[in-house]
């Protein structure tokens, strides 16, 4: 469980530090038969909780709980492998750590997961090789990114938000306040300035997976 507070840097520290204190109580009391282990901005938490459903719940609950008392807070939460071996436990732990990072990087909406819902996202992140990603990004988005870039449109955001719909035309058009007409032409000059078929949904797969890159890449430090 990680902790993040949009308080001003000047109150953050010690504001922080009294709100964390307070949440390490609150979960204590919440999970009663767990070890809980607060570490600056994170708390650690080891379960004795076979039913993975219920703990994921239990912990959605406690999450709405602390941000509904502390609204400056945001709470995210990676959960590890079960393990049955205690020297199992660091590695369930450094899972948990990396769920937490790829959560926070890719800005999903669900801001609690498991390891194995990570999926691919896992192999990305942490990221040792930057050109690597940057490479896969500009082979699949590279002239769709400098067509934006020479006319200052908003192509790429109009991919990213017909591929959230589900290739739906009429619920990106929606979603973006434009004509379904527009919507359809944009995507069409999208297939002819990238070369593909939006209809392939192997297609779809990897430039999806090209968004996510290219955004998370906005945000890697320098």
């Amino acid at each position: 469980m990680k902790i993040e507070s949009t308080t001003k840097p000047e109150e953050e520290l010690s504001l922080l530090r009294e709100k964390i204190n307070n949440i390490v109580i609150f979960v204590t009391q919440s999970l009663p038969q767990s070890l809980i282990l607060p570490k600056d901005s994170e708390i650690i938490v080891l379960c004795v909780e076979d039913k993975l459903n219920d703990l994921k719940e239990l912990i959605r609950h406690i999450c709405r709980d602390i941000e509904h008392e502390y609204p400056s807070i945001q709470v995210y939460v990676g959960i590890g492998e079960q393990f049955n071996d205690v020297l199992k436990a660091r590695e369930s732990f450094q899972q948990a750590k990396k769920v937490i990072d790829v959560l926070g990087f890719f800005h999903f909406d669900e801001r609690i997961a498991t390891y194995d819902e990570l999926g691919l996202y896992s192999l990305f992140f942490p990221i040792d090789n930057k050109e690597v990603l940057e490479s896969f990004v500009k082979q699949r988005l590279g002239p769709l990114l400098e067509y934006d870039k020479k006319r200052k449109g908003s192509l790429l955001l109009t991919l990213d938000m017909f591929l959230q719909k589900q290739c739906s035309l009429k619920s990106a058009s929606e979603e973006l306040f434009i004509h379904i007409k527009t919507m359809t032409y944009r995507i069409r000059r999208i297939e002819e300035i990238l070369n593909v078929r939006l209809s392939d949904a192997e297609v779809c797969f990897n430039l999806r997976l090209a968004l996510k890159l290219h955004f998370l890449l906005l945000f890697y430090p320098k």
